[in-house]
């Protein structure tokens, strides 16, 4: 996995999820994320780094991990080859 698209997923996406959650009036313990190119990258490369965090993935357009998911792999647990 590249290098800034590891660092963005690790570090910048998780500290944005949890302020999100930190800051909610709803209650609610996970966010969704909509990514659009490198933001959906991002989003996958999250998730398979943390799957057990409070992120799950609402859509992903004209994400370039998109073509790498086999068609059994589901958007919660994806790209799990990239660990």
């Amino acid at each position: 996995m590249p290098v800034i698209v590891r660092a963005f997923a690790e570090t910048d996406l998780r500290a944005a999820v949890e302020a999100i959650v930190g800051k909610t009036t709803t209650r609610r313990s996970r966010v969704s994320l909509v990514g659009a190119s490198l933001g959906g990258t991002i989003s996958y490369a999250h998730l398979a780094l943390h799957p057990d965090h409070r992120a799950q993935i609402l859509a992903a357009v004209a994400t370039a991990a998109l073509a790498a998911v086999s068609p059994l792999t589901t958007a919660t647990r994806p790209l799990y080859w990239m660990r």
